[in-house]
This record gives structure tokens, C-alpha cells and sequence, in this order.
């Protein structure tokens, strides 16, 4: 199904989606926050970098979702602003690849985050272990939550979207 091919910055719906995508993303990051924050991480908001693939109003609620939990998290303002900037980046990707194939246009949000975050984590906080390590651990947890969770998510979103056309 494919949706959303304009986003039209006049409509308040594009802020009010990318508000409650914000808001969704810092709950799922904080509530889970022992898993999503450090080299080893299986950051379960990250699911939501599928919406793209759907909703144009998903790039900007994902960046300042991303901007928020990374604020609020363990590791500081550096990682809110690379953070946040690699996921505008991978979403921004994602929304341009939304006519491909899921996997493919997914693999922007694993390998951005995998190997951004990874050096981020490597080289300004200096981790011990091994760069290419530290990328593997990231793109494992990426795999995880944005192909795997996002699929499913992706899936019971579509099937909800086609309920509620219905009426």
C-alpha cells in the first residue's frame, strides 16, 4: 500500500503525526532504555523508522523523537545531535526509497545508524572494544528492530490503514 506521496507543510496533520511519532519514539526509547543506549543495543522505538515508508510526517517526528530520548539518555547532547542527524538522514533515505522493496529500503536506517553510531561510539566516547565490533553489534541491533519489528509493524499498520478506509 502506498501512501502519503506529498507531504504538504500547510496541512496540521503533518505536525500533529510527526508529534505523536515523536512522542512514541521517546517512550519506546526511555521505557526500554537498557537495551537501547550503548554499543551493544537493541533499540525497539527504531521500528518506527518503517513509517517513512508510509508517512511523510514520519522524517521529521523520528528526528526529533531520536533529538528528545537521546537528550534524556545516559550518553549526552553528542549523541542527541549525531544521533538525531543520522536518523533524519536514514529516514529522509527511506521516504525516497519507499517505492522499493521493504528490505531494501530499510537498509538505510541499519547502515547509517551502524557504522554513524558505531564510530560515535568508538571515537568520541572511546570505547574498548574493536570498531568493527562495535558496527556488527549496531547492525545486528538495527537488523532486529528496524527489519524485523518494523516489518511486523509495517504489516499491522497496513492492515489497520485498510479497516479504517473502509468506513
Amino acid at each position: 500500500m502506498k501512501r502519503d506521496t506529498n507531504v504538504n507543510l500547510n496541512n496540521p496533520r503533518v505536525y500533529i503525526e510527526g508529534g505523536i511519532i515523536a512522542s512514541v519514539y521517546v517512550v519506546l526509547a526511555l521505557v526500554f532504555a537498557p537495551i537501547s543506549f550503548g554499543p551493544i543495543q537493541l533499540r525497539i522505538a527504531e521500528a518506527l523508522t518503517a513509517l517513512p515508508l508510509r508517512r511523510g510526517s514520519a522524517v521529521s517526528g523520528l528526528f526529533v523523537g531520536c533529538f528528545i530520548a537521546n537528550s534524556l539518555g545516559p550518553n549526552g547532547m553528542m549523541d542527541a545531535v549525531i544521533g538525531s542527524v543520522l536518523t533524519l538522514i536514514a529516514a529522509v533515505i527511506t521516504y525516497y526509497l519507499r517505492e522499493k522493496n521493504f528490505f531494501v529500503a530499510m537498509l538505510a536506517p541499519v547502515v547509517i545508524n551502524a557504522v554513524g553510531i558505531g564510530l560515535m561510539i568508538k571515537y568520541i566516547y572511546a570505547d574498548t572494544l574493536s570498531l568493527y565490533l562495535i558496527i556488527a553489534y549496531i547492525a545486528g541491533g538495527q537488523i532486529l528492530a528496524c527489519m524485523g519489528l518494523g516489518y511486523l509493524f509495517i504489516r499491522a499498520y497496513d492492515k489497520a490503514d485498510e479497516r479504517i478506509l473502509k468506513y
